[in-house]
């Protein structure tokens, strides 16, 4: 299974603990990978859900939306492995 998200411009994969919590029980039944995509950039990262978790409890910080629901912000600096780049006429 792959669940997908995108990040603008800055940079920031911002994801909600009830959403890490979901996709860690479903890595429990299946493979699951967790795809981001940066549009500005036209590129991509996609790594198993357990490497992302590491990465952002190393280097994740606690934000809030405005609604008061929380999430994790990671910076792409601190994303799993080089991104890839999107092949021509697959946007």
């Amino acid at each position: 299974m792959v669940e997908v998200r995108a990040i603008g411009h800055d940079n920031t994969l911002k994801i909600k603990h009830e959403k890490i919590d979901a996709l860690k029980a479903w890595e429990k039944l299946a493979a699951t990978d967790l795809f981001v995509y940066h549009k500005p950039k036209n590129v991509y990262w996609q790594a198993p859900i357990s490497e992302w978790v590491k990465l952002l409890k190393a280097h994740g910080e606690d934000k809030a939306f405005s609604d008061g629901k929380t999430y994790v912000a990671l910076h792409t600096k601190n994303f799993p492995r080089e991104p890839k780049q999107v092949p021509d006429g697959e946007t």
